[in-house]
């Protein structure tokens, strides 16, 4: 019986060395388990609000953000980062989508791990996978008070009441509504300035002016081609037709999923005419990455360019000013249609790993970059040398910092961290970056597009919880979407993209449209109720 004991306490011990080598690591703290305690001060003092400069700590971030302009976090804003907490980050960019589900399911997660997906913001709001930021906060920042909307916005990605991350790009509606002129960021067209003079300067305004433009550029200039669409942004036919691509509806103004609101239809169509125009090469719509379309702008090709309004105009210019002196863009003013709601949930989160290391330096050094003048710091770099404030609260950019973005060499220069690290609200984004970084030209459509635009705390949330049957349906629904693109854009005729666009109706209520309409619906309308807000 001894022998037999002895035995099965060698095989126990034997399968559980096995099972640690065969991870890789011990198993991460259960969902159960509290913080550990925070460190002891050793000098009696209070506990610092934010990491303690003097205590190198090095945290591994994994950003699930394919299309991030830098590789390392070795720039200006890391290193002064550094300088004030302390704390080194060592980033490890997404090769694909799928590369962090891989890490969560092997039990391979970093420290921290930065997504803007909603369906993973949603599966990292997980006590089996992230601690919550409302356990860490009460364990070492208990005097952080974080505004009770925003602790309820994001604990919607979870199911336990409790909120894992605190997502970047996040106001209310009230302050948006007090925050003046901000530079609002949406689907946008760029042209060459210098060539628009040559043609004229004709206004382009609506769908007809900007075709009968396409037309004059195409004839007068057969070499270039017209129009180049990013992949990322087709957002710019919204405003020919009066699109709302953040909050459609249907006939009876009700919140649905695009394919049920008719003015889809009408900008898909748009697109497609725009094509059998010959003003689009038909390979665009297989693109997939920004340096696909640029090469039109850099090598002087390009005449409009489709892009977010953040003043590509500027880097644009740098490019094609190489190949072709005295070449520019300019953003086209704001057209007829215009009509788009800006969701401001928030955008990309920050997950404290259960691998995480330090918890608490993490927790702490996510309050230090959400600080007023941390924002600044992890977005545009050095006050006194990357930016000064003015007397009424704006800023200006200094020398070094406002060539870097003439030059298209910000993001590789200063690597910001504005959604990296989750630091920058919707307000200080949009004001401090896109306004005060733009031409007189581009503000003046700023301003006018604050005028006009609708602001929404809810839109975002209504996207369905993974797990639900509402979720598959969007899901497939956006594959269907992704399939159907390219299809809808290069339809030889009217009559075949109308045959097109009815099939993918058909097959999306196949696949449950109704059924996704009808919870879309009824979520917006009791969270707009329970948030007291739209």
């Amino acid at each position: 019986m001894n022998n037999f004991k002895k035995a099965s306490a060698l095989l126990l011990a034997l399968a559980m060395v096995l099972t640690v080598a065969a991870c890789g690591k011990p198993a991460a703290p259960s969902s159960a388990t509290p913080p550990p305690p925070a460190a002891p001060s050793t000098d009696g003092a209070p506990a610092s609000k934010y990491p303690d400069p003097s205590k190198p700590v090095t945290l591994d971030l994994f950003a699930d953000i394919t299309w991030l302009d830098f590789e390392e976090m070795d720039g200006i804003i890391p290193q002064e980062i550094t300088k004030q907490t302390g704390v080194t980050i060592k980033m490890t960019k997404a090769t694909d989508k799928e590369q962090v589900m891989l890490l969560m399911s092997s039990n391979d997660l970093p420290d921290l791990v930065v997504t803007g997906s909603s369906a993973k913001l949603t599966k990292f709001s997980d006590p089996a996978v992230s601690w919550a930021w409302n356990d860490l906060i009460a364990q070492y920042c208990p005097d952080w008070e974080v505004p009770a909307v925003e602790q309820k916005v994001n604990a919607m990605l979870g199911s336990d009441g409790k909120y894992y991350t605190l997502k970047q790009n996040f106001n209310t509606i009230e302050q948006l509504k007090a925050a003046g002129t901000i530079g609002l960021n949406y689907g946008q067209f760029y042209i060459r300035e210098d060539i628009s003079k040559e043609i004229g300067s004709p206004k382009l305004n609506n769908t007809e002016s900007i075709i009968a433009t396409l037309k004059k550029v195409q004839s007068t200039y057969p070499d270039m081609v017209p129009l180049v669409i990013n992949p990322r942004q087709y957002g710019a036919f919204h405003s020919l037709v009066g699109f709302d691509g953040s909050k459609p509806t249907d006939k009876d103004g009700n919140y649905v999923h695009a394919f049920s609101d008719p003015k889809h239809r009408e900008m898909m169509r748009t697109l497609n005419r725009f094509y059998r125009e010959g003003f689009m090469q038909k390979e665009n719509f297989t693109y997939t990455e920004d340096a696909q379309f640029e090469q039109y702008i850099a090598n002087g090709k390009a005449f409009m360019v489709t892009h977010y309004a953040g003043n590509d105009e500027q880097k644009y210019t740098t490019m094609v000013s190489k190949t072709v002196p005295g070449a520019s863009f300019v953003q086209v003013p704001v057209r007829d249609n215009f009509n788009e709601t800006f969701s401001v949930t928030g955008w990309a989160g920050v997950f404290i790993s259960k691998n995480c290391k330090d918890p608490e330096t993490a927790i702490k050094l996510m309050r230090w970059v959400r600080e007023p003048e941390n924002q600044r710091t992890c977005m545009l770099g050095i006050e006194g040398e990357d930016w000064s404030k003015n007397a009424d609260g704006t800023i200006t950019y200094l020398p070094r910092l406002a060539n870097s973005m003439k030059e298209g060499t910000r993001e590789k220069m200063y690597n910001p961290m504005t959604f990296v690290l989750g630091s920058a609200d919707y307000i200080t984004e949009n004001r401090d970056l896109f306004y005060a970084g733009a031409t007189p030209a581009t503000k003046l459509i700023f301003d006018e597009i604050y005028k006009r635009a609708s602001f929404s705390n809810v839109v975002d949330l209504c996207y369905p919880k993974t797990g639900t049957d509402e979720n598959v349906i969007y899901s497939k629904l956006s594959d269907l979407d992704t399939e159907y693109m390219s299809k809808l854009g290069i339809a030889a005729s009217e009559a075949e993209f109308d045959k097109l666009y009815d099939q993918m109706v058909v097959e999306a209520e196949k696949i449950g449209l109704s059924q996704l309409n009808k919870y879309l619906t009824d979520t917006y309308n009791k969270l707009s109720k329970d948030f007291g807000t739209n």
